[in-house]
Parts: structure tokens; C-alpha cells; sequence
């Protein structure tokens, strides 16, 4: 699972945001990719190695006003 993220992150080297629903989209302004996975889709290993990657990235970005949305987001739809 660290390959994947890794690969996509290292491949698109932009911000990415994991998310199912795309009215989030709305709010982030500089967003250059969208995975969209459906919940069936995410493991929970996955999920967390994705959620931390989101974090990293948004940690120091103009777009860290809006990472508490995209991690509930994201815990909200992850089963």
C-alpha cells in the first residue's frame, strides 16, 4: 500500500486530495488532481497512509485552512 501512495505522489508531485465527495472540490482553490475512490475501494491500511500523505502535503500549503475538511471527509466516508 506505501508503494501506491508513494508512486502517485511521486508521479503528480501536486497536491492531491482524497476524497468521494466532489462538493468538497468547491473548496480548495489550487487543487491540481482528484482521486476519487469509492468506499469499497479504501482499506483502512490505505486510508491512513493516505490520510498522513494529505496531512504532509497540506501541513505548510495555502490550502492548510481547508485540510480539517478533507480528513473529515474523508473519515466520514471511509467505511
Amino acid at each position: 500500500m506505501k508503494n501506491i501512495v508513494n508512486r502517485l505522489f511521486s508521479k503528480y508531485a501536486v497536491y492531491i486530495c482524497i476524497l468521494n465527495d466532489l462538493s468538497i472540490v468547491s473548496k480548495v482553490s489550487n487543487f491540481h488532481v482528484l482521486l476519487n475512490f469509492k468506499q469499497t475501494c479504501i482499506s483502512h491500511s490505505l486510508f491512513n497512509l493516505l490520510s498522513l500523505s494529505v496531512i504532509s502535503i497540506h501541513k505548510n500549503s495555502e490550502l492548510s485552512n481547508v485540510r480539517k475538511d478533507i480528513d473529515a471527509d474523508i473519515q466520514y466516508k471511509v467505511i
